[in-house]
């Protein structure tokens, strides 16, 4: 497995995906377009098995906690969920995204 990824950005047997909005898979994005750059982002991290947020799992991550926004245009993610499920705002007005995770997306 995995063998069809060039050797320069294989991370062992890990594939990515993404999601529309509906949570269903997107088949317009693809590997040779738009993954690349998760497999750039992972292969780093190939001491942790490719998952960023293993050493926090493990209790081992630096730094404290982020503190979620919890105002009506506040977007948390945490554990690679986000909330509130559905937001609801107006032209011009602005969310903010928090992200908790250690992973950067």
């Amino acid at each position: 497995m995995g063998t069809e990824y060039p050797d320069d950005i294989r991370n062992g047997e890990w594939e990515y995906s993404a999601f529309t909005a509906g949570l269903k898979l997107n088949d317009k994005a693809n590997y040779k377009a738009n993954y690349k750059a998760c497999f750039q982002c992972h292969k780093p991290h190939a001491k942790q098995d490719y998952v960023i947020s293993l050493a926090r799992l493990r209790g081992q991550a630096p730094g404290a906690a982020v503190a979620m926004k919890t105002g009506p245009g506040d977007v948390g993610i945490t554990g690679f969920d986000f909330g509130p499920a559905k937001l609801t705002i107006g032209p011009g007005q602005y969310v903010t995204w928090t992200n908790g995770d250690d992973s950067p997306h």
